[in-house]
C-alpha cells in the first residue's frame, strides 16, 4: 500500500515561469514555505510517489528544481525553454520527462494533457484521467490537489476517482482532498490548506439515497449511520436483511416499522435524504388494509424495479392470501394456504384467478428451480407486467 497524491500543474504566462512562493498551513497549525502546493502535501502527508498532471505549457522547469535533490542546471533550462514555448497546437512532448518523474520520486507519474478547447481535447483529457487506474496498485490511499486544476478537469477527476473507488478491484481509498486558497493569502498572511473530503462524504449520501430508492437498499446508508446512530443504522440494516430474504411476512412488519424511522435524530445530511427515501418507498405502501393487498404491492414494487424474480414468487402469494381472505382462513397458517391453492381450482369464484395463478406459478417453478420453459425471458416479463394488471382489480377496492 502506498500514499499517492494526484495533483494538477496549472500553466503559466511566457515572461511568469514560476509559482510565487506563499506559507501554507493546515488547520493544525502545521505550515511550511514552498512555490508549490504538492511539495507542502508530500511533506506533511509522506508521499510515497505523485502523479502530476498538466500541459505541456506548464512550469515542468520548477517542478524538476524544486523537487530535485541535485538539479541539472542543463535539464532546467532544457525544460524551461520547450514549455516557454510550447502552446496549444504543440506536440505532447515533455524533454527528460523520465528526469522529472525521478524528482518526484520512485515510481510518479507525468501525464500530459490537452489544453481542453475542443470536444476532441477534452475527450483526450477525459481518457488520461481514466486511465489513472492503470498507475495505481492494490490497495492506494489517493491524497488529491485540485488547488491549480483549471476547466472541467476538477469534475472528471473526481468522478473518476469516485468510480475507482467504487468499482476497481483495486480496493483504493480516497483519504484527503486539499485546495490551498490562494485567494486570501494576502488578507491572512499565509495560505490555508483546506480538506474537501465532504464531497465524498455528500457522494456517500447520493449513492446510498440511491440505492435504496432504486433497489430497497438501505445497507449504504446504514454504514454511514453507525458512527453516533447505531440505532437507526441497525434498523436500516434489518430492513435490507429482511427485503433481501423477500421474507414477506417480517417486511410487513418492517414497512411498518419504516415510518416511525422518519421522525428519529440524525445527522443533516441524513435528515435531508433519509426521510426522503424512505417516503418514497412507503408511498407504494400507504393505506394497505390486508395481508394480500401489501404483498401484491410489493410485487408490482419488486416489478418496477426490475426485480422479476423477486415479483412472480410474491404475487403468487399474493393471490392465494386474497383466496384465504376471501374465505376467513389465516393467511398466516400452511394449512389454510395450502388449502386455499385447492379452493382456486374448486371454487368457480376464483376462476379468473386460477387462470392467472397458473401462468405465474409455473414460471416461478421455472425460476426457482432452473427448469427450462417453453417461453422467452422477455415474453416472461411481458406476461408478468400483463398479470399484475389482470389481478389489479382484486386488491384496489
Amino acid at each position: 500500500m502506498s500514499k499517492v497524491l494526484i495533483s494538477f500543474l496549472g500553466t503559466s504566462r511566457e515572461d511568469i515561469r514560476t509559482y510565487q512562493s506563499a506559507i501554507y498551513r493546515f488547520t493544525d497549525g502545521w505550515q511550511m514555505e514552498s512555490t508549490f502546493i504538492a511539495h507542502v502535501l508530500k511533506n506533511y502527508y509522506h508521499i510515497d510517489r505523485m502523479i502530476l498532471i498538466g500541459t505541456v505549457k506548464s512550469m515542468w522547469e520548477n517542478v524538476y528544481h524544486t523537487f530535485s535533490e541535485k538539479p541539472d542546471a542543463a535539464v532546467t533550462q532544457k525544460l524551461q525553454e520547450h514549455c516557454t514555448h510550447a502552446g496549444a497546437q504543440s506536440e505532447l512532448y515533455l524533454p527528460h520527462k523520465e528526469k522529472v518523474e525521478q524528482a518526484l520520486g520512485d515510481g510518479s507519474k507525468v501525464l500530459l494533457i490537452q489544453y481542453g478547447l475542443t470536444e476532441e481535447e477534452i475527450r483526450y483529457n477525459e481518457s488520461v484521467i481514466l486511465g489513472l487506474e492503470k498507475w495505481l496498485n492494490n490497495g492506494d490511499e489517493l491524497y488529491i490537489d485540485i488547488t491549480h486544476s483549471f476547466r472541467s478537469l476538477p469534475l472528471f477527476l473526481m468522478n473518476t476517482l469516485i468510480y475507482l473507488k467504487n468499482v476497481s478491484r483495486k480496493q483504493i481509498s480516497i483519504t484527503h482532498i486539499s485546495y490551498g486558497m490562494l485567494d486570501v493569502s494576502r488578507e491572512l498572511g499565509y495560505t490555508p490548506i483546506v480538506e474537501l473530503n465532504s464531497l465524498l462524504q455528500t457522494h456517500d449520501w447520493i449513492s446510498g439515497a440511491y440505492s435504496f430508492m432504486e433497489f430497497g437498499n438501505a445497507y449504504r446508508i446504514a454504514h454511514l449511520l453507525e458512527d453516533g446512530y447505531k440505532e437507526l443504522s441497525d434498523k436500516l440494516r434489518s430492513f435490507s436483511d429482511v427485503k433481501s430474504l423477500n421474507y414477506l411476512d417480517a417486511l410487513e412488519k418492517q414497512v411498518i416499522e419504516l415510518r416511525s424511522l422518519r421522525k428519529r435524530s440524525m445527522p443533516t445530511i441524513a435528515r435531508m435524504v433519509v426521510p426522503m427515501v424512505i417516503d418514497e418507498f412507503l408511498s407504494h405502501f400507504e393505506g394497505f388494509s390486508s395481508h394480500a393487498q401489501f404483498q401484491y404491492r410489493l410485487a408490482v414494487w419488486h416489478f418496477e424495479k426490475h426485480n422479476y424474480a423477486s415479483s412472480y414468487i410474491v404475487l403468487v402469494e399474493a393471490i392465494i392470501s386474497y383466496v384465504c381472505e376471501q374465505n376467513g382462513w389465516n393467511e398466516y397458517a400452511q394449512s389454510d394456504r395450502d388449502e386455499a391453492k385447492n379452493a382456486l381450482f374448486t371454487d368457480s369464484r376464483f376462476y379468473k384467478l386460477k387462470k392467472i395463478y397458473n401462468q405465474v406459478n409455473n414460471v416461478r417453478k421455472q425460476i426457482a428451480h432452473s427448469v427450462k420453459g417453453n417461453k422467452e425471458y422477455s415474453e416472461m416479463i411481458r406476461n408478468l407486467e400483463n398479470n399484475i394488471k389482470l389481478v389489479s382489480p382484486f386488491y384496489n377496492h
